[in-house]
């Protein structure tokens, strides 16, 4: 959460300097310059008990930043998915402070422990909707999930394919899909959706970098 709230500061500085469209560039930028090096060797969120040691250092020695970089891109791709602003911030801040109790308390003793279960269902909330099948995906596997895309007459078909150790889990994320300059939202019901999309005219699956995705080859 910290990691991505950095984000939201770059975002929060380029809307008092330059309004809405400087903050989303500002947003999205921040947010591209954590996409590499993630390193989708161990779970985010395992559900053994992992010690702090065994989060941090991958067996063969090499330093581990995923539960930084990667958690702050499923962050990332949660509010695209909510896709509202106002219940996406409203879920981050109920973490902290879950009820009007804590909102009281400014001396530090509204702070908390919380498990990957309360983040679950704060978002669960916050999208009207059960996330677990994507924080599964997302959280309790090492592997990002990949996107295949194939075209069906006039139509693009997205197809996301979910790795081994979530094999039956649904994951069923929307999709943003630029067509001819204009960005649209596919839904994924299954899994798998359509848009149309006219021969000749280009288009781009997400380039703007706003879920966490790797493209099928």
């Amino acid at each position: 959460f910290a990691s991505y709230s950095e984000a939201l500061r770059a975002e929060d500085i380029a809307l008092r300097a330059g309004g809405p469209e400087a903050a989303e560039a500002a947003y999205l930028a921040f947010m591209q310059g954590k996409r590499n090096g993630h390193r989708n060797a161990i779970p985010v969120a395992p559900r053994e008990t992992r010690t702090t040691q065994q989060m941090y250092a991958l067996p063969d020695g090499r330093s581990n930043g995923d539960i930084y970089v990667k958690g702050a891109w499923v962050i990332h791709s949660l509010r695209y998915l909510i896709d509202d602003d106002a219940r996406f911030l409203a879920a981050m801040r109920s973490l902290l402070y879950p009820s009007a109790a804590h909102e009281a308390v400014t001396d530090g003793r509204q702070a908390r422990w919380v498990s990957t279960d309360d983040v679950l269902a704060s978002f669960s909330r916050a999208a009207d909707r059960d996330l677990s099948g994507l924080f599964e995906v997302y959280l309790r596997q090492p592997e990002t999930p990949r996107l295949q895309v194939d075209r069906d007459g006039a139509d693009l078909v997205l197809r996301w394919l979910v790795p081994e150790a979530a094999a039956g889990v649904v994951f069923d994320l929307p999709v943003p899909v630029v067509v001819g300059g204009d960005e649209r939202r596919v839904a994924m019901p299954g899994g798998v959706g359509r848009t149309p999309v006219p021969e000749g005219v280009e288009w781009a699956v997400d380039p703007n970098g706003r879920i966490l995705v790797d493209l099928a080859e």
